[in-house]
């Protein structure tokens, strides 16, 4: 819950950066204690804060992926290709950001993620 106050107040106060960052956090801990309906609302609130920090695009989808194939495993009904289709998507997006910056570390990430 603290965490929740956290971050309304980071946004109270007009902070936008790395916000989608944050709130991706903050999912992926809710998925850790198995509280999938709030870890699934707090996660896309984190893609579409995505446009404000692009930086952080491919980590969100990797995360999302995560918590999709986390509660693939634990519950029914979410598809595997969901899963992959987040993974891939941040993949691409750590690519075209390493391609655009020069970041070998951006592309070392992407290349990590693509074990998935």
């Amino acid at each position: 819950m603290q965490f929740d106050q956290g971050l309304r107040d980071y946004q109270v106060v007009g902070q936008k950066i790395l916000l989608n960052w944050f709130t991706a956090l903050h999912a992926e801990a809710l998925a850790l204690t198995g509280d999938y309906t709030p870890a699934f609302t707090a996660i896309e609130q984190a893609v579409a804060f995505n446009p404000l920090s692009p930086l952080y695009a491919p980590e969100v989808y990797r995360i999302k992926a995560s918590i999709l194939l986390r509660k693939s495993r634990t519950l029914e009904g979410v598809a595997a290709t969901e899963c992959e289709q987040h993974a891939r998507k941040a993949i691409v997006l750590a690519v075209e950001q390493a391609k655009r910056m020069g970041l070998h570390l951006i592309e070392a990430q992407a290349q990590q993620l693509s074990s998935y």
